[in-house]
């Protein structure tokens, strides 16, 4: 029996190779194999269910492992196919830039992986679902399976992956004696940013407190440690005085008790994790950032904070970019992120991080 490990809804620019896997692009009739190829037919028939509207997927991208596209996958080895899209997946989440500038954006939906073991490419698919009482598989023929490309994920023309970022956490898998606190961040992290409606921004806020409790290795749930720990590694690039802060300042319900903005942000996405964690779908009080700021922020941060880890470790070294990145975030924290500019033209987010990346690289 052959086996096809593809990205239905992943398009990459080229063949991306990570390790000992590759991401190959997939194009029906003529990718990779050419017009005409038995191995092309194969490839064609197996995304056949998979439709953008009423057409079968042009595009998609296809897992090239152990040298060829259709080798038999062990249980093994499925495991560690799945870790290497999560890798790559965070890798490809931390080069979105928010609001607009020409570029598309993407999310963790993107990067959804089938494992098809096939006889006939064109004959019935099997399909197994969980069940709390174990599973079942059901065969369905090509008439009735299909699957149609989600709402949220749209042809992502030019999605770019950092290849640093996923080769330092491919290093660190091999070689990390933390690997798996590394891993619960990523794994966490992606099930934050699907944007599916099936997700609600109170679980994404517990998923992300969570991610970047394993990115620092917290030994507990809490808040002063996890506050403590990013305190520690972003020091450096704390450079908004909160006594100045308007953020804080216009901010009447209550005191807020902190020495830095940084400190006070953690602490106000802590409250809306606690909240939600603890079972109440809304914050039982105010918050200094609305929860669809704290997401947004938390969305942006988490890769350089991964990344601050890694350079820790000795598995990266931060570019320019990161460390511009880091210089903006606390001024970003200032902002009324989510706003549009008073001309209407621009966004207040990408009018701040252009701003202060240039003056990053203009110093």
């Amino acid at each position: 029996m052959s086996c096809l490990i593809f990205f239905p809804w992943l398009e990459v620019k080229g063949r991306t190779e990570l390790g000992s896997l590759a991401l190959v692009p997939y194009e029906r009739g003529s990718a990779p194999f050419g017009p005409g190829n038995k191995e092309q037919d194969a490839c064609d028939g197996v995304l056949a269910p998979y439709h953008d509207g009423s057409h079968p997927i042009r595009k998609a991208t296809l897992l090239e492992h152990d040298g060829g596209m259709f080798g038999a996958v062990s249980q093994e080895a499925t495991g560690d196919f799945f870790v290497f899209r999560d890798v790559v997946a965070c890798a490809a989440l931390s080069e979105r830039e928010f609001f607009g500038h020409g570029f598309p954006y993407w999310n963790f939906a993107y990067f959804e992986m089938i494992i098809q073991s096939f006889d006939d490419p064109h004959g019935s698919v099997p399909v197994t679902t969980r069940r709390r009482d174990g599973r079942t598989t059901h065969h369905m023929t090509r008439d009735v399976y299909s699957i149609r490309r989600p709402f949220h994920v749209t042809p992502a023309i030019g999605m770019k992956i950092d290849v640093d970022l996923a080769s330092a956490l491919l290093t660190a898998k091999d070689k990390s004696s933390i690997w798996h606190e590394y891993y619960d961040a990523i794994y966490n992290f992606n099930q934050a940013n699907t944007d599916s409606n099936e997700t609600s921004e109170a679980q994404e806020a517990v998923m992300l407190i969570g991610a970047f409790q394993r990115a620092l290795c917290c030994a507990g749930s809490s808040e002063d440690e996890l506050s403590g720990r990013i305190m520690t590694v972003f020091k450096p690039y704390i450079h908004v005085d909160i006594q100045t802060s308007e953020k804080i300042k216009n901010f009447k319900h209550y005191t807020v008790k902190a020495l830095t903005l940084m400190e006070a942000w953690v602490h106000d996405f802590y409250q809306l994790r606690g909240e939600n964690a603890h079972g109440k779908r809304l914050p039982r009080r105010p918050l200094v950032w609305a929860s669809t700021e704290h997401l947004l922020l938390a969305a942006y941060l988490f890769p350089l904070i991964l990344k601050l880890r890694l350079q820790q470790d000795g598995f990266y070294k931060l570019t320019d970019d990161d460390e511009a990145d880091l210089t903006a975030f606390e001024p970003l924290l200032e902002s009324k992120c989510l706003e549009q500019t008073p001309d209407g033209k621009s966004w207040v987010w990408s009018e701040v991080w252009c701003n202060f990346r240039s003056k990053f690289f203009n110093e």
